[in-house]
């Protein structure tokens, strides 16, 4: 089974942090993480979290948590920094308008 770490105060997931003496960074509490600070949970788990965080099915929370993953990865691997994933959401919906 497939473990994702979160911050254990939002439940969010958490990223590699850019500071060598933490391990994660959260985005919603824009801070960094010791290893303690988090939790694992089941990937079934936190998918279950963000449909009702979202108010989604459980696809479409799926294809949100893979599409924000990517734009997290790409933000760190040049070196900006990330917004947080109702903003992405947002961002990507009135893009989506414009294209119509």
């Amino acid at each position: 089974m497939k473990m994702v770490r979160v911050c254990y105060r939002c439940k969010r997931k958490v990223y590699p942090s850019k500071t060598e003496t933490y391990p994660f960074q959260c985005f919603i509490h824009d801070e960094d993480l010791f290893g303690i600070e988090t939790i694992e949970v089941s990937e079934e788990e936190y998918i279950s979290l963000l449909t009702k965080r979202l108010h989604c099915t459980k696809e479409e929370a799926q294809q949100i948590d893979e599409a924000y993953d990517r734009y997290v990865y790409d933000c760190i691997e040049r070196d900006y920094h990330p917004v947080k994933m109702e903003k992405f959401i947002k961002s990507r919906a009135l893009e989506r308008e414009a294209r119509r």
